[in-house]
C-alpha cells in the first residue's frame, strides 16, 4: 500500500534526533515526504495550541501528517504504523518475532533518552563522565547480546525491521556512542549494514 503527501514535523533540524529515525525508514522505503522543522522556542507553542484547538491532542513531536490530513504521533508508533501500512519492516504472522522486535524497541527508548540527554549537554563534563564510565557499557553490552540472537546484522538476522533504524541512530549518530561501537561486533555489523543500504546513500551523505 502506498503513502502519499506525507509531512514529518519535528523540533530538531533535518537528520537529527527521533526525526532522523523516521527519516531512515522513509528513505529506505522510498516514501516521498516533506520535512517540516518547527522551532521549539519561537514556533512550537503556537503550533501546539493550534493542534489541540483542531482536536488533535497529542501535543508532542515527531508527528506525521498524511493525505486527507490524518495525523499520527510518537516515534515508535509512527514507525510501526508505516511498517504495517507498506508491509515492510515489521514481522508478519510470527508473534515471537514481533515481541522480540518490540522488546528491543522498548529497550532502545531507554538508551535513547539517556544518550540524547548527554548529547544535548556536551559541556556538562560530569554528565558525560557518568555516561561514559557507567551507563554506556551497560547499553552496549545489552544490545550486542540482543543482536547476537539471530544470524545476520539485523535484529531478526537477515531481515531488516523498523527497530534497526532506531538502534542504528542511537549507536552511530549520537556523539556519546559512535566512537565506541568498534568493540561491539554485533552493533558494528548493524551499523555497517544500514550504512550500506542503497536507498540510504544520498540521505546519509547529506
Amino acid at each position: 500500500m502506498t503513502i502519499s503527501s506525507l509531512k514529518l514535523y519535528y523540533t530538531l533540524p533535518y537528520g537529527r534526533g527521533l526525526g532522523a529515525v523516521i527519516q531512515l525508514l522513509l528513505e529506505d522505503a522510498c516514501i516521498p515526504y516533506e520535512f517540516v522543522f518547527i522551532d521549539k522556542v519561537n514556533e512550537w507553542p503556537s503550533v501546539k495550541a493550534s493542534w489541540i484547538a483542531s482536536n488533535y491532542h497529542f501535543d508532542c513531536m515527531p508527528m506525521i501528517e498524511v493525505e486527507g490530513g490524518k495525523r499520527y504521533s510518537g516515534c515508535l508508533p509512527i514507525m510501526r504504523f508505516l511498517s504495517k501500512k507498506i508491509g515492510k519492516y515489521c514481522p508478519v504472522d510470527d508473534l515471537d518475532e514481533e515481541h522480540f522486535v518490540d522488546a528491543i524497541a522498548d529497550y532502545a527508548c531507554d538508551w535513547f533518552q539517556v544518550a540524547a540527554r548527554v548529547a544535548l549537554q556536551p559541556d556538562n563534563k560530569q554528565l558525560q563522565q557518568q555516561y561514559i564510565l557507567k551507563e554506556r557499557q551497560v547499553f552496549l553490552d545489552r544490545f550486542n547480546r540482543l543482536y547476537s540472537m539471530h544470524k545476520g546484522p539485523y535484529a531478526l538476522g537477515t531481515k531488516i525491521s523498523y527497530v534497526d533504524f532506531y538502534v542504528y541512530t542511537i549507536a552511530a549518530r549520537l556523539p556519546p556512542n559512535k566512537d565506541s561501537i568498534k568493540d561491539y561486533p554485533n552493533i558494528a555489523s548493524l551499523v555497517e549494514a544500514v550504512k550500506a543500504r542503497p536507498n540510504l546513500q544520498k540521505y546519509l551523505q547529506s
